[in-house]
């Protein structure tokens, strides 16, 4: 039970402190496009990294 707690906490602080990140780097944008491509690069990035890690982890092309 504990490490769901820590984990919703720092999920927490990472989120806001990539809501912040986000704002500064499309301060020229309108909102609608920050929130196309930054917002959605940034959420979609975990998967990609956590395939690749698995990938050259494993070295399985066959699951892929």
């Amino acid at each position: 039970m504990g490490i769901i707690v820590i984990t919703s906490v720092v999920i927490m602080y990472a989120c806001d402190s990539f809501e912040l990140a986000s704002k500064k780097l499309g301060e020229t944008f309108p909102k609608g496009i920050r929130g196309a491509t930054i917002n959605a690069v940034g959420s979609s990035l975990p998967e990609l990294f956590t395939s690749f890690f698995l990938l050259f982890l494993y070295h399985n092309k066959d699951g892929f």
